[in-house]
This record gives structure tokens, sequence and C-alpha cells, in this order.
């Protein structure tokens, strides 16, 4: 009895033991992803939009280079490396507009064309002749589940939130109609409408997922 006792508080120790170990790890993660949300926030930029000229200039220039064809899933570390580097201030410049969300507190810049450059640095757009206030007008942005990063809130979106969408010189304001989850299959979101069409796509989790958070909104 003496020896089984004994067994079971070594036992019960060395699980006390991994248990401690187990939340440090945990509490040293999470202090670093708030360092870096953190981090973040105090770099990331939205520049003014540029004209429509410029904003053409950009179009053509970033269309003719070959987009990525695979899309990484960065962790919040890498997004906020580049977000402090000298890249992201280069890509920044690249920038067409932006996308404004007062109801989530949330501004980020627009990017012409889909690459893992721009994603990480804001929205994307889905094709060069969309343009807001005609057909179906489709950005893409990561879900980091960070507050205040990138699409990170768009799943907290509500129903008749504005959104307001700047491309060059023109603004166009939206109101949130539909929000749901759908299959990364799902292409028909992507398909052109007859109405004035807002449609924010992002990840359902910031973990390997085959789900979309769909939001759809009309123009006001």
């Amino acid at each position: 009895m003496k020896n089984w006792n004994k067994k079971t508080k070594i036992m019960l120790c060395s699980v006390l033991t991994l248990c401690i170990a187990f939340l440090c790890v945990l509490g040293v993660q999470w202090w670093l992803d708030q360092r870096n949300e953190v981090t973040y926030v105090k770099h990331a930029k939205v520049l003014h939009p540029p004209t429509d000229k410029e904003t053409k200039d950009i179009m053509e220039t970033s269309y003719k280079n070959e987009m990525d064809q695979t899309i990484d899933r960065p962790t919040m570390k890498e997004i906020t490396d580049f977000t402090t580097s000298k890249t992201y201030e280069e890509v920044l410049q690249k920038a067409i507009g932006k996308v404004n969300i007062p109801s989530l507190n949330l501004e980020v810049p627009i990017f012409p064309g889909t690459n893992n450059q721009y994603l990480k640095a804001g929205a994307t757009t889905y094709t060069k002749e969309q343009v807001p206030g005609q057909g179906n007008y489709v950005l893409f942005g990561h879900n980091l589940e960070r507050d205040g990063v990138l699409f990170s809130d768009i799943p907290h979106i509500k129903i008749g939130s504005e959104v307001i969408v700047t491309q060059g010189e023109k603004a166009v304001t939206y109101v949130v109609q539909t929000k749901k989850v759908v299959s990364e299959k799902e292409t028909r979101v992507l398909d052109t409408t007859e109405k004035a069409t807002l449609t924010l796509i992002t990840c359902n989790k910031a973990t390997q997922t085959n789900q979309r958070v769909v939001v759809t909104a009309i123009q006001k």
C-alpha cells in the first residue's frame, strides 16, 4: 500500500508538472500573439486612395504580373513581420483604394488582384474589371481571428451595417444584407450581379479550413 501511494504521488507530480509546463507554453504563446497584434495595429496603414489615373496605371501594372498560384495561410507573426518591413511600405504604394466598415472600426487598403503580399497588407480584388457601384465587387481578406487585423472582424459584422468602398476617386456605400458560411468550392458568390453588390470573403477560422464567411451588401 505504501509503494502504491508512493507511485501515485510520483504520477500525480509528473502530471502536475506537465500541466504547468503546458500552461506556461500557452501563456508564452498568448503573450507573443498579443505583442504581435499590438505591433501590427501600430504599424498598419491605409494611404489616401490614388487618383483615377494613378489607379488605372497601378492596375495595369499589377495585372500584367503573374499572381501567386498558391495562397499561403500566414501566422500573426508573419503578418507582423511583413507589416514592419520595407516591403510593406512598397506594397502600400500599389493600393487602389480602401474598404471602411465604421461599425467594426475597420479600414484596410484594397489591392488589384490577389497574391500573398497583397493579402498580408489588406483586401484584394477578384477581377480587373470590377468597379464599385457596378455589378459584383468582390474582396478577399485574411482572417487571423485577431481583433483589428485585416478581415478578422468580418465574421462579426451585423446585417444593416454600412461598408464604404473607395477605389481611386470614387466612393460607394453599401448596406449588408446577408452573412453566411459556405464551402470553399462555392463559386456562385463570385458571379456577376445586376444590382450593385459588394461581396466580402474570408476564411471562417484562422487555422486550416475549407469554409468561407461570405458577406453580401447592396449599394445604398
